[in-house]
């Protein structure tokens, strides 16, 4: 009898359990669910269709104008999109400087054309926050080509008087990093390296430094050509096999990568970041190291058993693989170095014009497969190297008519484009001509 009572209230519990406390926490659960569908309902409300729309085409009207100046040579009209403030101040002397460079540099573009990737909206109490990307490909008046893929851009449109307009505007486009590149090495602006954004501004001083890069541009035109100075490596000590340069090999693999990286081997970063890396890989290639078709598997193999490279076996080699690389290989003064001074085994070049500004290195003695290196003239390293995939120049000075791909940032441009990014009248600029040269393998 005592089971059977024990049995009851044990029941009686659960019962009570189950008709109590279940229906409060159903009742949460439901309060909760209609809490989380209003913060939905919320959310959806919080940005239009039509807020994005208008936001978006904004960030379009700005790219159309200014891609339409480097045609007509006008200047850009912003002051119908853009709210003033520091950034779009700042962003106004980058198109003042870009239409005025392409004017002195002879560089301005036939037609354009981008498309975009992908746009991201998000809304704060006031304005509507806006990331995105596109490829952008252009054609120069000489009918030479450019292009750059996957060019990021952040927008704040802010709300004004029941309006929109552009409160700031950062873009990953390669003319765009050099001028601010320029600015930061003027200590005017400070970057967010990591997020390649502007952090901070000094506007007052902008002003002076833009007029200083346009006097340095006007000034290109003024330059005196002189005969540069070529260093030539010294005799070989090796019996190594020997192999040909073959520039064209070398230009395949630059217009194959240029706007992507080759995953047999790392992409560098940190200071400089990958631009000598991927020369290097456009170096091995002319030697021998890549032809056009390889398969992967093919590459993978002839990296692994370093053909056409160095042993992996110090640092101070010229080899790279997918981990890293050796000095030479990813340093833009290293490659010079070994280069110019190289008697063994690994690349050996002729190199010319060294620490001299650009105008005395005549683009008639610039081919394709060389390799050009930049700095500014305060700089007491070169920065930057770029390989030459096109040469054509009707007269000495027609830079415009060379065409030069890099990374950090991917792209194809003229050179003219990037003398005028780095000092115009203050761009020093070298050249490394590549010879025979020998390999173990």
């Amino acid at each position: 009898m005592n089971k059977k009572n024990n049995a009851s209230k044990v029941i009686l519990a659960i019962l009570l359990f189950v008709f109590i406390l279940l229906p409060e926490k159903i009742i949460l659960a439901e309060e909760n669910l209609s809490k989380s569908n209003q913060t939905t309902d919320i959310s959806e409300q919080y940005l239009k269709e039509s807020e994005k729309t208008t936001a978006l085409n904004l960030c379009n009207h700005l790219l159309t104008r200014q891609f339409n100046a480097l045609i007509t040579g006008n200047d850009v009209e912003t002051r119908d999109i853009f709210y003033e403030s520091d950034n779009t101040i700042l962003y106004n002397q980058f198109l003042r400087w870009r239409i005025k460079q392409s004017q002195v540099m002879h560089t301005s573009w036939s037609s354009y054309d981008y498309n975009l990737l992908n746009v991201d909206y998000v809304k704060d109490a006031e304005n509507i926050l806006i990331h995105g990307s596109f490829n952008l490909k252009y054609t120069y008046t000489n009918g030479l080509e450019g292009r750059q893929d996957n060019i990021n851009f952040d927008a704040r449109i802010k709300s004004v008087d029941n309006n929109y307009l552009i409160e700031s505007f950062n873009i990953d486009e390669v003319m765009f990093d050099d001028f601010i590149s320029t600015l930061n090495y003027e200590n005017v602006i400070d970057m967010d390296v990591t997020n390649h954004k502007v952090k901070n501004i000094n506007i007052n001083d902008i002003n002076t430094v833009v007029d200083n890069m346009l006097m340095q541009i006007e000034l290109t035109n003024e330059l005196v050509s002189q005969e540069p100075n070529i260093i030539q490596p010294p005799l070989l000590k090796t019996r190594a096999s020997q192999y040909s340069y073959n520039s064209a090999n070398g230009v395949a693999y630059a217009n194959e990568y240029a706007y992507s990286n080759n995953p047999c081997f790392y992409t560098a970063a940190g200071d400089g970041g990958d631009c000598t890396n991927f020369i290097s890989q456009c170096i091995w290639a002319a030697y021998g190291g890549w032809n056009p078709g390889d398969s992967i598997t093919t590459m993978t193999n002839n990296i692994n058993n370093r053909v056409r490279m160095m042993p992996s076996t110090t640092l101070s080699n010229w080899f790279g693989h997918q981990y890293g690389a050796g000095t030479p290989w990813e340093s833009v003064n290293d490659l010079w170095n070994f280069a110019t001074l190289n008697s063994g085994t690994g690349p050996r070049a002729s190199g010319s014009n060294n620490n001299s500004v650009y105008k005395n290195l005549v683009a008639f003695a610039i081919s394709s497969g060389d390799v050009l290196q930049v700095k500014r003239s305060g700089d007491a390293k070169y920065r930057h190297s770029v390989y030459v995939i096109f040469s054509s120049p009707k007269f000495s000075d027609d830079y415009n008519n060379i065409i030069v791909a890099q990374h950090s940032k991917n792209t194809t441009r003229a050179l003219s484009d990037l003398i005028s990014g780095w000092g115009g009248a203050d761009c020093y600029m070298r050249k490394l001509t590549f010879n025979s040269a020998q390999f173990d393998k």
